[in-house]
């Protein structure tokens, strides 16, 4: 790819977690995203997920006596008008069926603390919630906005509420707790005192679960480790304006994939070979819905 002039001396002020993530994922897409401002307008999910997260902060900061199911379904009853009126949610286009949908399952997304014992929000003793944490790891300027911060017997940990599907896989769980591990490590350079236990609280399925690790130095090494040769990349990428495309799975998820050729290919390859799944948003955008595509076909 050419080099790009638009994208010299952009390095961004800091580095949060899924910034590094879509920029391991994709230097290309991390480009679109955060050099080139392209829409990316929030799906059902992640706005579900946003709207739950509203909810609790909400909730931890009340008195404990008064963090109650019935309280927290005030708040959200008081903050549903500032949803109901955003762009992005109106841009789903609900009927008004799948509205009624959408509240049910955001509220059995923030009432899920309640089916986990250790956040009972009445017993949970809360330090800080959705606490903006500025400081420099080794070399990165990185910025970590933290769900949770609370005490459990005179231990401090760190807590993540995640709307989604818990972690499939060994692989899976350790890259969702880098982010965690960061938090962990931002904090103890903020306020010099040692984080004990970071968590990920799934709050998004039938069987709602919490996993948890304790923080270690040797536990944080890795995460900043990577972190850092991640900002070394990125430095490189800015400094020549040249992103490299990396192709998966996940172009048929990515909302840029009209303006990526290479990503464009992968997702009609891999649609030829009936790999897509039917859901993927790739295919509204590419006008493939209900369409059976050939090797012949494609090259005529």
């Amino acid at each position: 790819m050419a080099d790009d002039p638009s994208s010299k001396n952009m390095l961004p002020a800091y580095l949060s977690s899924s910034s590094a993530g879509t920029f391991v994922q994709c230097p290309q897409k991390w480009k679109f995203r955060y050099i080139d401002r392209l829409p990316d307008p929030p799906g059902r999910a992640a706005l579900l997920g946003t709207f739950a997260h509203a909810v609790l902060e909400h909730l931890f900061q009340e008195r404990p006596e008064s963090r109650t199911k019935e309280k927290a379904i005030a708040i959200a009853t008081s903050l549903w008008p500032q949803m109901d009126n955003n762009p992005d949610f109106i841009a789903l286009d609900l009927s008004d069926a799948e509205k009624i949908e959408f509240k049910h399952d955001c509220k059995s997304a923030f009432t899920g603390v309640w089916q986990i014992e250790k956040y009972d929000p009445q017993m949970v003793e809360v330090e800080s919630t959705e606490r903006d944490v500025k400081v420099q790891l080794g070399d990165v300027p990185f910025r970590g906005i933290i769900d949770l911060v609370h005490r459990e017997n005179g231990e401090l940990i760190v807590s993540d509420f995640k709307s989604g599907k818990k972690p499939r896989s060994a692989r899976d769980k350790e890259e969702k707790m880098k982010q965690v591990l960061l938090y962990a490590a931002a904090l103890l350079e903020a306020d010099k005192e040692a984080v004990n236990k970071v968590r990920l609280v799934f709050i998004g399925e039938k069987t709602n679960v919490d996993i948890e690790s304790d923080v270690t130095e040797l536990s944080l090494e890795k995460p900043i480790e990577e972190l850092n040769q991640t900002w070394n990349e990125l430095q490189t990428a800015c400094n020549d304006g040249s992103f490299e495309t990396r192709t998966s799975a996940l172009c048929e998820w990515c909302p840029y994939v009209l303006e990526c050729f290479n990503g464009y290919k992968q997702v009609i390859g891999r649609y030829i070979q009936g790999k897509v799944r039917a859901d993927a948003p790739a295919l509204k955008l590419m006008g493939l819905n209900g369409y059976t595509l050939t090797g012949e076909s494609l090259e005529g």
